[in-house]
């Protein structure tokens, strides 16, 4: 039997979540990368690393002064008061940031999935607030 394909939209071929970078944290305060982020990073595993203040945004920091380190095999690490904050935002666990690198400000930026990213976003303008330049 032929078929009017102009009646049909052809499926498009999906990558899969694992082949994005993804940062993900639980209710206990562990923090994972999954496998597409550590191999993008390599090596590098401490990050000078900040959260917006409504739980949206993470910001990861390779060249500066470091306050988190990852494992060095499974990229893992710890942060109960990062976990507490979330849930206290009303946060679902596992909450979890898609990464893109921001190649001006020198950052991976990690949005939370269930969000969209604000509009003209520049990490120097949220570190500006502290009184740091980043």
């Amino acid at each position: 039997m032929p078929f009017d394909l102009h009646d049909f939209c052809e499926f498009l071929p999906q990558q899969s979540d694992h082949a994005h970078p993804r940062l993900s944290v639980n209710e206990k305060g562990v923090l994972a990368m999954n496998d597409a982020f550590r191999k993008k990073l390599g090596e590098v595993r401490k990050f000078r690393a900040f959260y917006r203040n409504d739980g949206t945004q993470v910001l990861l920091f390779p060249h500066q002064e470091p306050n988190v380190a990852f494992s060095s095999a499974g990229g893992v690490a710890k942060n109960r008061q990062l976990a507490d904050f979330l849930g206290g935002l009303g946060f679902c666990f596992p909450v979890r940031y898609d990464l893109q690198w921001d190649e001006e400000g020198q950052a991976w930026v990690g949005t939370c999935q269930e969000m969209t990213a604000p509009s003209g976003f520049s990490p120097r303008r949220a570190s500006r607030r502290r009184g740091r330049t980043v």
